[in-house]
């Protein structure tokens, strides 16, 4: 993969991922580990492990390469699980390029396997950013919350029949009593029409 494509996507997921403390490892393994797919990047926060794996070249490594990482992602998150960190699953499959015809499926048959972790095939659009597909990965495309003053709310206008039965309900206390009104009304309504 162009490493200007990977350093883009790299920024762009560092970027989603700062806001739910994912922090990218400074190295994927430490000597003697068993070493992830080459050129894997690892983001870790409280409850997840999130890799981000670029697809080598051609169409036919796409498999293989998502079973090498799930395989590696396992290792991980079961390690993990020996420290009493219990953690989440998130792979990243990078392509260069939107797939086409026959690797479409095999990118359908990847997503929507649940064994290990989730997992998410990505792409570039045509102008480079990859945000069209990281918003769909599961723990980065939630948006930012929104804090605003409570001065900034406005009550919606109910509708006219509603305030009515609103205020009817005040008056009597009685839902017969404003169901009776407001059907007495409608057939004022229909009378006055006709």
């Amino acid at each position: 993969m162009d490493h200007e494509l990977l350093s883009s996507l790299k920024r762009q997921v560092t970027t989603l991922g700062a806001s739910l403390n994912f922090v990218l490892e400074p190295s994927p393994a430490q000597a003697g580990e068993n070493q992830p797919p080459e050129g894997t990047l690892i983001w870790t926060n409280s409850f997840a492990v999130m890799i981000l794996v670029p697809v080598p070249g051609s169409n036919e490594t796409l498999q293989p390469t998502a079973h090498d990482a799930q395989e590696w992602l396992w290792q991980r998150i079961t390690d993990e699980e020996k420290r009493a960190r219990f953690l989440d699953g998130y792979l990243l499959l990078a392509l260069s390029t939107m797939p086409v015809n026959a690797l479409r499926s095999e990118v359908s048959q990847i997503e929507l396997d649940t064994s290990v972790c989730r997992k998410h095939v990505i792409w570039p659009n045509a102008q480079g950013s990859w945000d069209h597909k990281l918003w769909a990965v599961t723990c980065l495309g939630l948006p930012e919350t929104q804090h605003f003053a409570r001065e900034d709310l406005v009550m919606p206008a109910l509708p006219a029949v509603a305030s009515r039965a609103l205020k009817y309900y005040e008056a009597d206390q009685n839902y017969q009593t404003v169901a009776d009104k407001l059907v007495e009304e409608a057939k004022l309504a229909a009378r006055k029409n006709n």
